[in-house]
């Protein structure tokens, strides 16, 4: 599965903008029904679904703006694991450098040490 970056922002916004104002105006419209009675129901019916449908809009575009921001974090922390793996292999890569610059140095030290007379060096390993 190829996932990309999407922006989470909008959705999130928006959606928590439609689900305030639509559960405002769904709540107020209720409000507005039980003070004036039911002579009133018709017109304030219309702002009862009205405003359960922007709610219900709004909840929908804030769990897509969620889910975005959740694959956002992850493709984040992926990006850093491939990073922080690169850079592993690299420090791997110049410890098995300089051990083997060690190792060189060591046998050029061996190698001087048995060309001087008497000079065999101790073995410490």
């Amino acid at each position: 599965m190829d996932r990309e970056h999407r922006p989470s922002a909008e959705p999130l916004a928006w959606g928590v903008g439609l689900l305030v104002s639509g559960l405002a105006v769904m709540y107020a419209a209720l409000a507005a029904l039980a003070v004036l009675g039911p002579e009133w129901g018709e017109g304030i019916a219309l702002f009862v679904v009205l405003g359960a449908s922007a709610a219900i809009a709004g909840l929908c575009l804030t769990i897509v703006g969620i889910a975005r921001l959740a694959m956002n974090v992850d493709l984040a922390a992926l990006a850093a694991l491939g990073v922080l793996a690169q850079a592993e292999h690299e420090a791997g890569a110049e410890r098995r450098a300089e051990s083997e610059r060690a190792a060189e140095a060591l046998e050029r030290f061996r190698a001087r040490a048995a060309e001087v007379p008497g000079g065999q060096p101790r073995d410490e390993d």
